[in-house]
């Protein structure tokens, strides 16, 4: 059985012939109550702030698959950036053969007809 403060204060002992001085157990009583109010009010907030906690690590939880999506999305940017600029590079170097090419083939003829 559960006991309350209220439990404390209306209980009743039967007043026996060599029983404790009524006035001592009553103050004592009144002790054991105010203590247990603080633990019981110190309990209740320790429960909201377990409750608190809880939504905040929920919260942070939900943000941090967030940052991993993220981040996911990141990476593949970025390769998806670094496969186009690879293909980028490697259009303008043969863009830049076939452009050298030419010049070697003009040169060459205009070489070849000088002569």
């Amino acid at each position: 059985m559960r006991v309350t403060p209220l439990d404390i204060i209306q209980k009743d002992f039967e007043k026996v012939r060599r029983g404790f001085e009524p006035d001592a157990v009553r103050e004592f009583l009144e002790e054991v109550r105010e203590s247990l109010e603080e633990v019981l009010k110190e309990n209740q907030q320790l429960k909201d702030l377990l409750m608190t906690r809880q939504d905040e690590i929920a919260t942070l939880r939900e943000s941090e698959l967030g940052i991993k999506d993220t981040l996911l999305l990141a990476r593949q940017l970025a390769a998806d950036v670094r496969r186009a600029a690879h293909k980028e590079a490697d259009v303008i170097v043969g863009e830049a053969r076939i452009e050298a090419e030419q010049i070697l083939a003009t040169a060459h003829d205009e070489h070849g007809r000088t002569m």
